[in-house]
């Protein structure tokens, strides 16, 4: 369910904190890097984990086997919180960068703060289920939290970040509405063959309409700088790269 946050997310933003880290003091420039920053990292991670979540019934029994299918509404609900947590704004890495750690040890006590006593609550009434939802609840709160510090020490105003996510946001639920009917349409998988074919369709679907959504909105509000277009150069020069070296 985190998959998209230690795979692909950390290594990332271990490669923009040193950049962060030579402009920390430059106001708006690092405001708009850190927006930039933003938008690249929910454009590139939103679908992972909700993409996760969505095809759980077929990957659990495909990849662990049947006797863990107990554990499917669990890695849905985590996968919903990795989708959550995709949409964070990267803040704690400025604020590194200009040497207040101790706000970032702030939002993580806020996580254990809400965790704690939504786990004594929920555990012992519905188990492994209660512990996803009480980390779901926690994973929530760090979020209105970022945002609200970096409205608070950054000044940035959360509106801005809502404008460079809300794009792979409505596209991650536009997949996310086409991969359920599809899985309604295509029904219960019984053998490990269907199981296959239904994994291998609903990612195929699912990618085309997630990156069809974003390209479709991003075009309508007027092809905008952002993330979009940062990732189309990127495609475009490692398409030039690879035609170059055949």
């Amino acid at each position: 369910a985190d998959m998209a946050i230690t795979e692909l997310r950390a290594p990332i933003r271990a490669a923009l904190y040193p950049g962060f880290a030579k402009i920390a003091h430059e106001g708006e420039r690092v405001r708009a890097a850190l927006l930039d920053a933003t938008g690249v990292l929910a454009l590139v991670s939103l679908p992972i984990p909700l993409g996760i979540a969505l095809t759980a019934a077929d990957a659990v029994p495909l990849v662990l086997g049947p006797k863990w299918l107990p554990i499917v509404p669990v890695l849905e609900i985590l996968g919903v919180g990795g989708a959550l947590s995709a949409l964070s704004t990267n803040s704690h890495l400025v604020l590194l960068a200009l040497n207040r750690p101790h706000m970032v040890t702030i939002v993580a006590a806020l996580r254990l703060i809400v965790l704690a006593p939504a786990a004594f609550v929920l555990i012992p009434a519905h188990g492994p289920l209660g512990a996803a939802y009480a980390l779901l609840a926690a994973t929530s709160a760090v979020l209105a939290a970022d945002y609200a510090l970096s409205a608070w020490r950054l000044a940035i105003a959360p509106r801005r970040f809502v404008a460079v996510v809300w794009r792979p946001l409505l596209a991650a639920i536009a997949m996310a509405i086409v991969v359920q009917a599809l899985r309604g349409w295509m029904g219960p998988s019984a053998t490990a063959a269907e199981q296959v074919t239904h994994l291998v369709l609903c990612a195929a679907v699912g990618a085309a309409v997630y990156a069809a959504s974003v390209l479709a909105l991003w075009r309508l509000m007027g092809m905008p700088e952002g993330a979009e277009r940062r990732m189309i150069s990127l495609l475009k020069s490692a398409s030039r790269r690879v035609s170059g070296h055949g």
